[in-house]
């Protein structure tokens, strides 16, 4: 087994600045993607509770979104 290690110290700094940036950003990003999900879910959960409590569908819950937003600007403007 012919093992090559760079011989070049800029090269091995290199790597090792490169390992020593990703590690954190790719704790950032598992963070971000776990931060993601769960608001997801907590959207789906909402969503379906609307659902059962006051039948609207989320189209219908949308439109009723829209709508109250387009009053809320009329009236102040």
């Amino acid at each position: 087994m012919n093992l090559h290690f760079p011989e070049d110290a800029l090269t091995l700094a290199l790597i090792l600045g490169a390992i020593a940036l990703a590690l954190p950003l790719l704790g950032w990003l598992l963070r971000v993607a776990g931060s993601l999900i769960s608001s997801a879910i907590s959207i789906l959960i909402l969503l379906f509770l609307v659902k059962l409590v006051f039948g609207l569908n989320p189209d219908q819950l949308w439109y009723q979104a829209s709508h109250a937003v387009q009053k809320l600007i009329s009236s102040i403007g």
